[in-house]
């Protein structure tokens, strides 16, 4: 009977420690920054821009297959040849800090978390721990921002969409 005590004690240390690390963002939860992000000077870049590349290749009748980044993509359609695509896409495009795999321009993007190899997640339920993490679009090499986005609705420098509605107290909706 008297054994149960010490051992008692050890484990609601052992778990009082635990839940301490947890709750402190140590473990098992990731920290998020609020902090404005700084405006691109250079356009957006939404749309991808081929004119870089004046390809005089023979080009598909149908899907052809790129690799970016070693990973294997099927491209529908493109108004240059895969060669070039391949080119374009391995220039332009970035990694998910969480899975690693490529982010396409034109894909939209969710926050890391502070300390991830890279800035951004895809925004799938894989990648994202949150929608509320949305932050933009991925675009030629760099992030189109929500203000850049919808200048209407957001505010330069939001950082994504949880802080915009933390900050104005407002529901967002956005249109895609």
């Amino acid at each position: 009977m008297g054994l149960w005590i010490p051992l008692v004690l050890i484990g609601g240390t052992a778990l009082a420690l635990l839940l301490g690390l947890f709750a402190r963002g140590k473990l098992g939860r990731r920290s998020y920054s609020a902090e404005d992000r700084a405006e691109s000077p250079t356009p957006a870049g939404q749309e991808p821009d081929f004119s870089g590349y004046p390809c005089g290749h023979d080009k598909p009748d149908g899907p052809s297959i790129v690799e970016v980044y070693g990973v294997k993509i099927a491209v529908e359609a493109a108004p240059v040849c895969p060669d070039c695509v391949e080119e374009y896409l391995n220039r332009y495009s970035t990694r998910c800090a969480s899975c690693r795999q490529p982010i396409l321009p034109g894909m939209p993007v969710g926050q890391a978390w502070k300390g991830s190899p890279f800035p951004h997640t895809h925004m799938t339920f894989e990648c994202t721990e949150s929608g509320g993490l949305y932050c933009g679009r991925w675009g030629q090499g760099r992030l189109v921002t929500l203000h850049e986005l919808d200048p209407g609705q957001f505010a330069a420098g939001t950082p994504n969409l949880m802080t915009h509605v933390m900050r104005t107290g407002k529901p967002t909706v956005i249109k895609s």
